[in-house]
């Protein structure tokens, strides 16, 4: 066997793929767990007493919703719960980890019905905790601590962990008891047939193929490969290898790209994702100075993505809108949202023409390379954007604008108070009517499965931080344990940890809540800790 195998821009080596000596059993999967709906009645019924049940106009789904806030949602077909956790009534606790294995050891016992026993196993991951910190404008703050603490829950075939998008859960505790819970799980059962994997020097050959054209575009250095399982919600649990490859940043500036993909070990038994979907929809080159017409009585929405890339981030933001508008569409006379602008990202829609370009939409969406406090418009090092140049006047109704929230799905981002003291300072000038700020603290995977879950739940109504934070820290493939190192800690950090920066007192703010605020005098910051 060579030692390396390097094709069209890819280094890999053929010993990199365990090589698997025995066969492996392909499951199938039966009907979503039907439980869940009743348990997030029940849930919710502590929770907020007088929260109004609503029948969405969308399978059957249900909606529960407290002062027009969605809070949970269950779907019977899809087989998709959760319980939205609200932030801003979450107070500093400690030991809550404590809480939190004790928590999950109680709902897997008395909920055992939630997890049908079968021939897998669902075993319990460390809790991660939710930290939260304030900081006044005159510069007195609060400690970091902790407000909850989540628990995420993966299915095994024997040792082998299963990715994809039917199997999940995950529930979060306080010391008040259980505030948040995501769950989509289905019985699995063993299909009688197994598969033989194929040699290394095959599977290397399928990695290169998986890539498609990307090593035309620059280097691919493969991280490693391991065994799996992939459920991929339609009935089939099947062998896999699962792999991690990273996209070196060309002059260090921004983090590397970092891309998770999924091979038969053998014969392919069902569809598995492709790292190059079909895009149907591209974004277009800005003009110069364009106002969006006004007025408008629902929420306009921006999508600005890196130019000359991946095309995951451009599948990332049509996933988005598709999530937005089809969860607008199931509530009956509900929030009313207009694609207004889906743009080629540049410095200039971000600094000096901001005011035409994410300024002037309420919900604004970035698809980028980044690093701390800064990203890339072109590229992973070109025309980068530093958060301290967005000019002073920065973003918001009070800014001649309209922006509400803005998510920036790049790694690193913005950084909190675990990872520097300064974390706060950047964003004084940048709220000026602005809700809130959504982000990663550590890496991502460019082609992870965010979007379209957080968007549908913003279209539903939920509070778009919270509804930020719970559908990162749940998303499949930051389960894994993925670490990388990181050179702004010179530390080993997790994949995948969001953060958000709010206006004190409206990290429970809606999409429909776009009323601009006056400059801020305190701001929190949310994150969940390594």
């Amino acid at each position: 066997m060579p030692p390396r195998r390097r094709e069209q821009g890819i280094t890999i080596r053929a010993n990199q793929v365990p090589q698997l000596r025995r066969t492996l059993p392909v499951l199938q999967t039966g009907a979503p767990t039907s439980a869940a709906t009743e348990f997030v009645r029940s849930a919710v019924t502590q929770l907020a007493p007088h929260a109004v049940h609503r029948e969405l106009a969308r399978d059957g789904a249900l909606g529960i919703y407290d002062d027009n806030r969605l809070i949970a949602y269950s779907n019977p077909t899809t087989g998709q719960s959760h319980v939205i956790p609200l932030l801003d009534g979450l107070q500093p606790n400690r030991s809550l980890r404590t809480v939190a294995n004790a928590g999950i050891r109680n709902l897997l016992t008395e909920q055992s019905h939630l997890f049908d026993d079968d021939v897998s196993r669902v075993v319990a991951g460390k809790p991660i905790s939710l930290m939260a910190s304030n900081h006044t404008r005159r510069g007195t703050r609060t400690t970091a601590a902790e407000v909850l603490s989540v628990v995420k829950l993966r299915r095994q075939v024997g040792n082998v962990p299963v990715f994809g998008p039917g199997s999940s859960a995950s529930a979060a505790f306080s010391h008040n008891g259980m505030e948040a819970f995501n769950h989509r799980w289905s019985t699995a059962t063993l299909s009688g047939d197994r598969i033989e994997a194929h040699p290394p020097r095959a599977i290397v050959e399928r990695v290169v193929e998986h890539l498609g054209e990307l090593p035309a575009q620059r280097e691919v250095q493969l991280r490693d490969i391991k065994v799996a399982y992939f459920d991929d919600g339609k009935g089939t649990l099947q062998p896999v290898y699962r792999y991690r490859v990273t996209l070196p940043s060309k002059d260090g500036v921004t983090a590397p790209g970092m891309l998770v993909g999924y091979v038969p070990i053998g014969e392919l038994v069902a569809d598995l994702p492709s790292l190059y979907p079909t895009l149907t929809n591209l974004p277009k080159q800005a003009l110069q100075n364009v106002r969006l017409p006004r007025p408008y009585t629902g929420t306009t929405v921006g999508r600005y993505v890196v130019r000359e890339d991946n095309d995951g981030w451009v599948a990332s933001a049509n996933s988005f809108w598709d999530g937005v508008s089809s969860g607008a569409a199931s509530v009956p006379g509900g929030p009313s949202f207009k694609d207004s602008q889906y743009y080629w990202a540049e410095p200039r829609l971000f600094l000096d023409e901001k005011d035409s370009f994410v300024n002037s939409v309420n919900l604004a969406l970035t698809e980028v390379h980044g690093n701390w406090g800064l990203f890339s418009t072109y590229k992973n090092y070109g025309d980068l954007v530093r958060l301290s140049d967005i000019p002073s006047t920065g973003y918001g109704g009070d800014a001649r604008g309209a922006l509400a929230y803005w998510i920036v799905h790049s790694c690193e981002v913005i950084p909190t108070q675990t990872d520097e003291t300064t974390s706060f300072d950047v964003w004084w000038n940048i709220f000026n009517g602005l809700h809130a700020a959504m982000g990663y603290r550590t890496e991502m995977w460019i082609n992870d499965e965010v979007s379209a879950a957080f968007g549908n739940l913003v279209g539903l109504g939920a509070s778009v931080v919270s509804s930020w934070l719970n559908t990162v820290i749940n998303d499949n493939d930051y389960q894994s344990g993925d670490t990388y190192f990181d050179d702004n800690r010179n530390m080993t950090e997790p994949m995948g940890r969001p953060a958000a920066v709010a206006v004190t007192g409206h990290g429970d703010d809606t999409a429909m809540m776009i009323d601009p605020l006056p400059k801020p005098s305190s701001l929190t910051e949310w994150w969940f800790d390594n």
